[in-house]
Protein backbone atom coordinates (compact mmCIF):
# COMPACT_ATOMS: atom_id res chain seq x y z
CA UNK A 1 0.00 0.00 0.00
CA UNK A 2 1.10 3.45 -0.54
CA UNK A 3 2.43 5.87 2.30
CA UNK A 4 -0.72 8.03 2.07
CA UNK A 5 -2.51 4.73 3.32
CA UNK A 6 0.25 3.64 5.62
CA UNK A 7 -0.27 7.35 7.04
CA UNK A 8 -4.15 6.40 7.26
CA UNK A 9 -3.78 2.83 9.05
CA UNK A 10 -1.79 4.69 11.46
CA UNK A 11 -3.99 7.37 12.18
CA UNK A 12 -6.74 4.50 12.82
CA UNK A 13 -4.52 2.56 15.29
CA UNK A 14 -3.45 5.48 16.92
CA UNK A 15 -7.04 6.46 17.47
CA UNK A 16 -7.75 3.35 18.84
CA UNK A 17 -5.08 3.35 21.27
CA UNK A 18 -5.18 5.93 22.43
CA UNK A 19 -8.95 4.47 23.86
CA UNK A 20 -6.71 2.98 26.85
CA UNK A 21 -5.12 4.10 29.78
CA UNK A 22 -1.64 3.63 29.69
CA UNK A 23 -0.05 2.22 33.18
CA UNK A 24 3.51 3.53 34.27
CA UNK A 25 6.92 2.42 33.95
CA UNK A 26 7.44 -0.22 30.71
CA UNK A 27 3.73 0.04 30.15
CA UNK A 28 3.54 3.49 29.25
CA UNK A 29 6.38 2.81 26.31
CA UNK A 30 4.81 -0.25 25.34
CA UNK A 31 1.62 1.75 24.49
CA UNK A 32 3.70 4.46 22.88
CA UNK A 33 4.89 1.85 20.81
CA UNK A 34 1.93 0.16 19.79
CA UNK A 35 0.70 2.34 18.33
CA UNK A 36 2.93 2.61 15.45
CA UNK A 37 4.71 -0.70 15.19
CA UNK A 38 4.33 -2.71 12.65
CA UNK A 39 7.08 -5.74 13.03
CA UNK A 40 9.00 -6.53 9.20
CA UNK A 41 8.20 -9.93 8.24
CA UNK A 42 7.85 -12.03 4.97
CA UNK A 43 5.47 -13.82 6.00
CA UNK A 44 1.57 -13.03 8.64
CA UNK A 45 2.85 -12.87 11.95
CA UNK A 46 0.23 -12.78 15.03
CA UNK A 47 0.58 -9.39 14.90
CA UNK A 48 -0.08 -8.12 11.16
CA UNK A 49 -3.19 -11.12 11.49
CA UNK A 50 -4.22 -8.30 14.53
CA UNK A 51 -4.05 -5.47 12.26
CA UNK A 52 -6.23 -7.56 9.04
CA UNK A 53 -8.68 -8.05 11.84
CA UNK A 54 -8.93 -4.87 12.82
CA UNK A 55 -9.25 -3.28 9.36
CA UNK A 56 -11.66 -6.19 8.27
CA UNK A 57 -14.06 -4.70 10.93
CA UNK A 58 -14.13 -1.76 9.40
CA UNK A 59 -14.13 -2.23 5.90
CA UNK A 60 -10.89 -1.87 4.71
CA UNK A 61 -9.75 -4.04 1.82
CA UNK A 62 -6.35 -3.71 2.61
CA UNK A 63 -4.43 -6.59 3.84
CA UNK A 64 -1.10 -7.88 2.09
CA UNK A 65 2.27 -7.07 3.22
CA UNK A 66 4.33 -5.06 0.49
CA UNK A 67 7.26 -7.91 1.14
CA UNK A 68 5.16 -10.96 1.63
CA UNK A 69 3.53 -10.29 -1.89
CA UNK A 70 3.61 -8.89 -4.84
CA UNK A 71 1.47 -7.32 -7.41
CA UNK A 72 -0.56 -9.21 -9.90
CA UNK A 73 0.90 -9.93 -13.12
CA UNK A 74 -0.42 -10.62 -16.76
CA UNK A 75 -0.96 -14.47 -17.64
CA UNK A 76 2.03 -15.57 -19.82
CA UNK A 77 5.25 -16.79 -19.14
CA UNK A 78 7.58 -15.22 -16.31
CA UNK A 79 11.60 -15.30 -18.30
CA UNK A 80 14.01 -16.65 -16.07
CA UNK A 81 15.69 -14.41 -13.44
CA UNK A 82 19.57 -15.20 -13.07
CA UNK A 83 20.85 -14.67 -9.34
CA UNK A 84 21.64 -11.38 -8.85
CA UNK A 85 24.33 -9.43 -8.05
CA UNK A 86 25.51 -7.01 -5.81
CA UNK A 87 27.16 -5.81 -1.90
CA UNK A 88 27.71 -8.84 0.16
CA UNK A 89 29.45 -6.87 3.04
CA UNK A 90 30.40 -4.26 4.15
CA UNK A 91 33.29 -3.77 2.24
CA UNK A 92 31.68 -3.62 -0.77
CA UNK A 93 32.36 0.07 -2.46
CA UNK A 94 28.58 0.65 -2.54
CA UNK A 95 28.04 -0.10 1.16
CA UNK A 96 28.82 3.09 2.84
CA UNK A 97 29.47 3.37 6.88
CA UNK A 98 26.48 3.01 9.54
CA UNK A 99 24.15 5.72 9.64
CA UNK A 100 21.97 7.01 12.58
CA UNK A 101 19.48 9.34 11.76
CA UNK A 102 20.13 11.07 14.56
CA UNK A 103 23.18 12.66 13.24
CA UNK A 104 21.42 14.39 10.72
CA UNK A 105 21.23 17.71 12.77
CA UNK A 106 25.04 17.90 12.48
CA UNK A 107 25.18 17.87 8.40
CA UNK A 108 25.89 21.30 7.00
CA UNK A 109 23.08 22.69 5.60
CA UNK A 110 22.63 23.43 2.21
CA UNK A 111 21.59 26.90 0.38
CA UNK A 112 18.11 26.07 -1.26
CA UNK A 113 15.06 28.35 -1.56
CA UNK A 114 13.82 26.33 2.21
CA UNK A 115 14.02 28.38 5.01
CA UNK A 116 16.38 26.38 7.91
CA UNK A 117 13.04 25.40 10.05
CA UNK A 118 9.79 25.57 8.12
CA UNK A 119 6.58 26.69 10.14
CA UNK A 120 3.15 26.69 8.23
CA UNK A 121 0.76 29.52 9.65
CA UNK A 122 -2.56 29.34 10.73
CA UNK A 123 -4.08 31.00 7.30
CA UNK A 124 -2.71 32.29 4.35
CA UNK A 125 -3.85 33.67 0.91
CA UNK A 126 -5.69 31.77 -1.39
CA UNK A 127 -3.33 30.94 -4.57
CA UNK A 128 -6.37 31.75 -6.76
CA UNK A 129 -6.10 35.18 -5.14
CA UNK A 130 -2.35 35.15 -5.23
CA UNK A 131 -0.83 32.57 -8.00
CA UNK A 132 3.06 31.79 -7.43
CA UNK A 133 5.44 30.76 -10.11
CA UNK A 134 6.31 27.69 -8.57
CA UNK A 135 5.39 25.77 -4.95
CA UNK A 136 8.45 23.69 -3.71
CA UNK A 137 6.08 22.11 -0.79
CA UNK A 138 2.73 20.90 -0.21
CA UNK A 139 1.48 20.50 3.59
CA UNK A 140 -1.51 19.00 4.51
CA UNK A 141 -2.99 19.18 7.95
CA UNK A 142 -6.06 17.66 9.67
CA UNK A 143 -8.62 20.05 9.63
CA UNK A 144 -7.04 22.64 7.44
CA UNK A 145 -6.63 24.03 4.11
CA UNK A 146 -4.02 22.67 1.74
CA UNK A 147 -1.24 25.08 2.40
CA UNK A 148 1.85 25.40 -0.36
CA UNK A 149 5.03 27.30 0.45
CA UNK A 150 6.33 28.94 -2.74
CA UNK A 151 9.83 29.79 -4.34
CA UNK A 152 9.30 33.40 -3.45
CA UNK A 153 9.22 31.96 0.84
CA UNK A 154 5.94 32.75 0.95
CA UNK A 155 2.65 30.20 1.86
CA UNK A 156 -0.71 30.04 -0.14
CA UNK A 157 -4.01 28.00 0.45
CA UNK A 158 -5.77 25.84 -1.70
CA UNK A 159 -9.90 26.61 0.32
CA UNK A 160 -12.17 24.05 0.19
CA UNK A 161 -9.80 20.98 0.45
CA UNK A 162 -10.13 20.74 4.79
CA UNK A 163 -13.31 19.22 3.91
CA UNK A 164 -12.46 17.72 0.56
CA UNK A 165 -12.11 14.30 1.91
CA UNK A 166 -14.68 12.72 4.42
CA UNK A 167 -15.76 8.98 5.32
CA UNK A 168 -12.77 7.36 4.57
CA UNK A 169 -10.12 6.13 6.80
CA UNK A 170 -7.76 9.06 6.33
CA UNK A 171 -9.87 12.11 6.07
CA UNK A 172 -7.02 14.28 4.92
CA UNK A 173 -6.15 15.55 1.41
CA UNK A 174 -3.20 14.34 0.43
CA UNK A 175 -1.40 16.76 -2.30
CA UNK A 176 1.53 15.50 -4.99
CA UNK A 177 3.15 17.99 -6.49
CA UNK A 178 4.34 17.91 -9.96
CA UNK A 179 7.95 17.83 -10.65
CA UNK A 180 8.24 21.48 -11.47
CA UNK A 181 5.74 22.57 -8.44
CA UNK A 182 3.68 24.52 -11.10
CA UNK A 183 0.61 22.42 -10.48
CA UNK A 184 -0.69 20.33 -7.41
CA UNK A 185 -2.92 16.95 -7.41
CA UNK A 186 -4.90 15.67 -4.61
CA UNK A 187 -7.70 12.92 -4.89
CA UNK A 188 -11.08 14.28 -3.20
CA UNK A 189 -14.33 12.55 -3.22
CA UNK A 190 -15.46 13.19 -6.46
CA UNK A 191 -12.49 12.36 -8.67
CA UNK A 192 -8.73 14.25 -8.58
CA UNK A 193 -8.48 17.92 -7.88
CA UNK A 194 -6.10 19.95 -9.96
CA UNK A 195 -4.77 23.43 -9.43
CA UNK A 196 -2.18 25.14 -11.74
CA UNK A 197 -0.92 27.41 -8.96
CA UNK A 198 0.83 29.68 -11.53
CA UNK A 199 -2.72 30.98 -12.12
CA UNK A 200 -5.00 29.67 -9.47
CA UNK A 201 -6.92 28.07 -11.75
CA UNK A 202 -8.63 24.68 -10.64
CA UNK A 203 -9.82 21.18 -12.90
CA UNK A 204 -11.69 18.45 -11.02
CA UNK A 205 -11.29 15.29 -13.38
CA UNK A 206 -14.59 13.20 -11.75
CA UNK A 207 -14.16 9.18 -11.20
CA UNK A 208 -15.40 6.93 -14.09
CA UNK A 209 -15.92 3.31 -13.59
CA UNK A 210 -14.80 1.38 -11.04
CA UNK A 211 -13.27 4.38 -9.48
CA UNK A 212 -16.57 5.76 -9.05
CA UNK A 213 -17.51 3.01 -6.34
CA UNK A 214 -16.79 4.05 -2.57
CA UNK A 215 -13.38 3.78 -1.37
CA UNK A 216 -11.86 3.86 2.25
CA UNK A 217 -8.58 4.68 1.48
CA UNK A 218 -8.34 7.02 -1.84
CA UNK A 219 -5.87 6.54 -4.12
CA UNK A 220 -2.53 8.10 -4.23
CA UNK A 221 -1.63 9.67 -7.09
CA UNK A 222 2.37 10.19 -9.04
CA UNK A 223 2.63 13.00 -11.80
CA UNK A 224 4.40 11.95 -14.76
CA UNK A 225 7.61 13.62 -15.57
CA UNK A 226 6.42 15.93 -17.97
CA UNK A 227 3.09 16.44 -16.74
CA UNK A 228 1.05 15.05 -19.09
CA UNK A 229 -1.17 12.26 -16.92
CA UNK A 230 -1.27 11.16 -13.43
CA UNK A 231 -0.88 7.48 -12.08
CA UNK A 232 -3.94 6.47 -9.95
CA UNK A 233 -2.98 3.88 -7.51
CA UNK A 234 -5.87 2.28 -6.41
CA UNK A 235 -6.38 -0.49 -4.35
CA UNK A 236 -7.49 -3.13 -7.18
CA UNK A 237 -5.14 -1.77 -9.45
CA UNK A 238 -2.73 1.36 -11.25
CA UNK A 239 -4.94 4.10 -13.48
CA UNK A 240 -3.09 6.38 -16.42
CA UNK A 241 -5.21 9.62 -15.83
CA UNK A 242 -5.12 12.08 -18.76
CA UNK A 243 -5.81 16.07 -17.98
CA UNK A 244 -8.58 15.32 -20.55
CA UNK A 245 -9.94 13.01 -17.94
CA UNK A 246 -9.64 10.06 -20.52
CA UNK A 247 -8.90 6.60 -18.47
CA UNK A 248 -6.88 3.49 -19.14
CA UNK A 249 -6.18 0.65 -17.00
CA UNK A 250 -2.51 -0.20 -16.73
CA UNK A 251 -1.53 -4.10 -18.25
CA UNK A 252 0.86 -4.95 -15.05
CA UNK A 253 1.06 -3.66 -11.19
CA UNK A 254 -1.43 -4.87 -8.83
CA UNK A 255 -3.12 -3.51 -5.92
CA UNK A 256 -2.06 0.13 -4.70
CA UNK A 257 0.79 0.58 -7.45
CA UNK A 258 2.82 -1.55 -5.00
CA UNK A 259 6.69 -0.96 -6.44
CA UNK A 260 5.24 1.38 -8.82
CA UNK A 261 7.67 4.16 -10.08
CA UNK A 262 7.97 6.37 -12.99
CA UNK A 263 11.34 6.95 -14.24
CA UNK A 264 12.57 10.59 -15.45
CA UNK A 265 12.18 9.18 -19.43
CA UNK A 266 8.38 8.78 -18.29
CA UNK A 267 8.68 4.96 -18.43
CA UNK A 268 7.15 2.92 -15.42
CA UNK A 269 9.46 0.81 -13.31
CA UNK A 270 8.02 -1.95 -11.48
CA UNK A 271 9.40 -3.92 -8.19
CA UNK A 272 8.47 -7.09 -8.32
CA UNK A 273 9.28 -9.02 -4.74
CA UNK A 274 8.16 -12.57 -5.75
CA UNK A 275 9.57 -12.42 -8.99
CA UNK A 276 12.75 -11.12 -7.98
CA UNK A 277 12.72 -8.21 -10.89
CA UNK A 278 12.27 -4.69 -11.58
CA UNK A 279 10.94 -4.69 -15.03
CA UNK A 280 10.88 -1.66 -17.05
CA UNK A 281 7.25 -0.60 -19.23
CA UNK A 282 7.34 1.34 -22.24
CA UNK A 283 3.46 2.33 -23.71
CA UNK A 284 2.56 -0.73 -21.53
CA UNK A 285 4.85 -2.89 -22.74
CA UNK A 286 7.76 -4.35 -21.27
CA UNK A 287 10.85 -3.32 -22.66
CA UNK A 288 13.98 -4.38 -19.63
CA UNK A 289 13.63 -6.91 -16.76
CA UNK A 290 16.38 -7.02 -14.25
CA UNK A 291 17.37 -9.21 -11.10
CA UNK A 292 16.13 -7.52 -7.99
CA UNK A 293 16.14 -9.50 -4.87
CA UNK A 294 15.92 -6.72 -2.17
CA UNK A 295 12.84 -5.55 0.16
CA UNK A 296 11.79 -2.07 0.33
CA UNK A 297 9.03 0.62 0.89
CA UNK A 298 5.88 1.18 -1.30
CA UNK A 299 6.80 4.69 -2.18
CA UNK A 300 9.87 4.64 -4.53
CA UNK A 301 11.19 7.34 -6.73
CA UNK A 302 13.40 7.29 -9.32
CA UNK A 303 15.88 9.33 -12.35
CA UNK A 304 17.95 8.23 -15.01
CA UNK A 305 17.69 4.42 -14.63
CA UNK A 306 18.25 4.50 -10.75
CA UNK A 307 15.55 3.32 -8.49
CA UNK A 308 15.76 5.19 -4.81
CA UNK A 309 13.95 3.83 -1.36
CA UNK A 310 14.31 3.12 2.27
CA UNK A 311 15.15 -1.18 2.21
CA UNK A 312 17.86 -3.36 2.35
CA UNK A 313 18.66 -7.47 1.52
CA UNK A 314 19.68 -10.61 3.31
CA UNK A 315 23.18 -9.48 1.91
CA UNK A 316 23.04 -6.36 2.93
CA UNK A 317 23.89 -5.18 6.57
CA UNK A 318 22.12 -3.39 8.95
CA UNK A 319 18.22 -3.46 8.97
CA UNK A 320 17.57 -1.34 6.50
CA UNK A 321 18.28 2.21 5.15
CA UNK A 322 18.28 4.36 1.94
CA UNK A 323 19.40 1.93 -0.61
CA UNK A 324 19.81 3.12 -4.61
CA UNK A 325 20.08 0.12 -7.16
CA UNK A 326 20.87 0.12 -11.21
CA UNK A 327 17.47 -0.20 -13.07
CA UNK A 328 18.94 -1.91 -15.93
CA UNK A 329 21.71 -4.31 -13.63
CA UNK A 330 19.97 -4.52 -10.70
CA UNK A 331 22.95 -3.43 -8.83
CA UNK A 332 23.02 -1.39 -5.79
CA UNK A 333 24.75 1.45 -6.14
CA UNK A 334 24.63 3.22 -2.59
CA UNK A 335 23.43 1.94 0.57
CA UNK A 336 23.00 3.12 4.11
CA UNK A 337 22.74 0.65 6.79
CA UNK A 338 21.05 1.63 9.93
CA UNK A 339 20.72 -0.31 13.24
CA UNK A 340 16.91 -0.17 13.12
CA UNK A 341 15.24 -3.45 14.71
CA UNK A 342 12.06 -1.66 15.40
CA UNK A 343 11.83 -0.98 11.92
CA UNK A 344 11.32 2.96 12.56
CA UNK A 345 12.90 3.78 9.17
CA UNK A 346 11.60 0.96 6.51
CA UNK A 347 7.86 -0.24 7.98
CA UNK A 348 6.97 2.80 9.89
CA UNK A 349 7.50 5.51 7.31
CA UNK A 350 10.16 7.05 8.90
CA UNK A 351 12.18 7.77 5.97
CA UNK A 352 11.14 8.49 2.33
CA UNK A 353 12.44 9.23 -0.60
CA UNK A 354 11.09 12.21 -2.23
CA UNK A 355 13.17 12.59 -5.33
CA UNK A 356 16.35 12.67 -7.11
CA UNK A 357 17.81 16.21 -7.48
CA UNK A 358 19.72 14.99 -9.62
CA UNK A 359 21.00 11.23 -10.75
CA UNK A 360 24.07 11.38 -8.03
CA UNK A 361 21.83 13.28 -5.59
CA UNK A 362 18.22 11.59 -3.51
CA UNK A 363 16.53 13.78 -1.24
CA UNK A 364 15.47 11.98 1.65
CA UNK A 365 12.39 12.70 4.06
CA UNK A 366 13.64 11.54 7.25
CA UNK A 367 12.46 11.70 11.14
CA UNK A 368 14.94 10.53 14.26
CA UNK A 369 12.48 8.38 16.10
CA UNK A 370 13.58 6.03 19.48
CA UNK A 371 9.68 4.42 20.08
CA UNK A 372 11.57 3.47 23.69
CA UNK A 373 12.22 6.66 24.78
CA UNK A 374 9.66 8.77 22.62
CA UNK A 375 6.02 9.27 21.88
CA UNK A 376 4.38 9.71 18.70
CA UNK A 377 4.32 13.43 17.36
CA UNK A 378 7.55 14.39 19.52
CA UNK A 379 9.45 13.75 16.28
CA UNK A 380 11.38 16.40 13.93
CA UNK A 381 11.00 15.93 10.40
CA UNK A 382 14.15 16.57 8.06
CA UNK A 383 13.92 16.70 4.32
CA UNK A 384 17.84 16.20 3.61
CA UNK A 385 20.35 15.48 0.25
CA UNK A 386 22.34 12.41 0.28
CA UNK A 387 24.83 12.72 -2.35
CA UNK A 388 25.60 9.52 -3.90
CA UNK A 389 29.60 10.66 -4.94
CA UNK A 390 30.77 11.73 -1.69
CA UNK A 391 28.48 9.39 0.05
CA UNK A 392 27.48 12.65 2.25
CA UNK A 393 24.07 13.81 3.63
CA UNK A 394 23.23 18.16 3.58
CA UNK A 395 20.20 19.03 5.59
CA UNK A 396 17.75 21.10 3.58
CA UNK A 397 15.04 22.28 6.33
CA UNK A 398 13.22 20.77 9.10
CA UNK A 399 9.69 20.82 10.64
CA UNK A 400 7.10 19.35 13.06
CA UNK A 401 5.22 16.14 12.70
CA UNK A 402 2.88 17.47 10.68
CA UNK A 403 5.45 17.56 7.68
CA UNK A 404 5.14 13.73 7.10
CA UNK A 405 2.46 13.86 4.52
CA UNK A 406 4.17 16.71 2.89
CA UNK A 407 4.61 16.89 -1.01
CA UNK A 408 8.45 17.91 -2.39
CA UNK A 409 8.75 19.44 -5.95
CA UNK A 410 11.96 18.42 -6.09
CA UNK A 411 13.18 20.48 -9.30
CA UNK A 412 11.86 23.65 -7.68
CA UNK A 413 14.42 23.45 -4.77
CA UNK A 414 17.23 24.71 -6.32
CA UNK A 415 19.65 23.23 -3.97
CA UNK A 416 23.27 24.25 -3.86
CA UNK A 417 26.06 23.08 -1.46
Amino acid sequence: MTESHEAGLTRLLERATDLLEPGEGGATAALARARVRRRRTRGLTVAAAAVTVALVAVGAQVVSDHRGTDPAQPAGPTPTITTPTGPTSEDDEAVGPRWDPFTVVDEPVADSVLPAQVAPPAQAPAVADDPMEAAVLAWPREGSDLLLLGTDGRWRSVPGTAEAVNGTLDDVVRPRLSDDGRRVAMSVEDGVLIVDLTTGDEQLLPWTGVLADPQDLLPSLEWAPDGSELAVLHWRGTWFLALDGSLRRAGFGGSYGTGFSYDSDGSVLMRQWRQQAIVRYREGREVGRAPFDLWGSTRAVARGGRIAFAGGGSDLPGDGGPVVVDAETGDVIAYRPIRDRNSVYTDNGHLQPVGFWDPDTVVLLVAPMDFRTMDPGEETWHLVAWDLEDDSFMQLTQGDAGMAGVSVAVDALDVHS
